[in-house]
């Protein structure tokens, strides 16, 4: 395990069925993990969607360059500092997984791929801030992605920063402060100032050196996480004639990935059932 990220060799993944398994339930237990060994060829992505299930299809398409580029329509297609968020809030089912695969890194520094567990930090929160707690479980942040890519977008929605289920326990965070609308409709106005309070608390939280993992991938490793708890972010970086930063992105959904994890659990235990 380097950089505290559980690693995994990718053609094991693609013809090892416990290999396969391990990884899946990693994800769904911890979060983030790094695959090694990966081809430095496009549309690698595809070959480990398809091992799983298959990939799903935002308004970026199913597989997403990320580089620099003249007139981009996202921050991630610069060369600047990224900060720490979830991909596509704008979307009430948002992919559940998201996987970047490095296929050119630059040689000089920056471009590192940063990390936090954002469950640790809404448990810290709920902790030791209860108040700012209850006001990122209950009040709605409006998101918005207008442009084109795969097709025309025009995307609107509200979330709570953290969401919880009947118990009480956390199972989403949603934060992307890039894509955050400018303005509070769900918001009454005297709850207003408390509600951005709260989210300074929960920015500050997250980027404490004790919660971040940082990481600089090398050509041919892949980084996958959970879209819905671990938020991922990068350093600036210089393009050069040395080299240049070059990434693909894709995603997968939770019910396709827990289902090939259960059919692989059953292959290998033929009296399992349930979660």
């Amino acid at each position: 395990m380097k950089d505290g990220i559980p690693r995994y060799n990718f053609d094991q993944v693609l013809s090892d069925d416990k290999t396969l398994y391990n990884w899946l339930v990693g994800l769904e237990q911890i979060g983030l993990s790094i695959l090694e060994g990966c081809p430095t060829t496009e549309g690698t992505l595809r070959v480990l969607g398809e091992r799983v299930s298959h990939l799903k299809r935002t308004n970026y398409g199913e597989i997403f360059t990320v580089k620099a580029k003249m007139d981009p329509s996202n921050l991630a297609y610069t060369s600047l500092e990224l900060g720490m968020h979830t991909d596509l809030p704008y979307y009430d089912y948002a992919p559940g997984v998201q996987m970047l695969h490095c296929l050119k890194q630059v040689p000089t520094q920056g471009g590192e791929n940063e990390f936090v567990d954002c469950f640790q930090v809404g448990e810290l929160m709920r902790k030791y801030h209860p108040e700012e707690f209850e006001l990122l479980t209950t009040l709605p942040i409006d998101y918005k992605d207008v442009g084109a890519d795969s097709y025309n977008f025009h995307l609107l929605n509200k979330l709570r920063v953290i969401e919880l289920d009947n118990e009480g326990a956390i199972v989403r965070i949603v934060w992307n402060n890039m894509m955050r609308d400018s303005f509070l409709t769900g918001v009454q106005l005297e709850r207003v100032k408390p509600l951005y309070k709260a989210m300074k608390l929960f920015h500050d939280l997250m980027y404490h050196k004790d919660n971040v993992i940082t990481t600089k991938l090398e050509a041919g490793e892949m980084v996958c996480f959970h879209n819905y708890r671990v938020l991922h972010g990068r350093t600036r970086f210089e393009v050069t004639e040395k080299g240049e930063r070059h990434y693909e992105g894709a995603y997968l959904d939770w019910d396709e990935v827990s289902s090939r994890r259960r059919t692989i659990k059953r292959s290998i235990e033929p009296d399992t059932f349930g979660y």
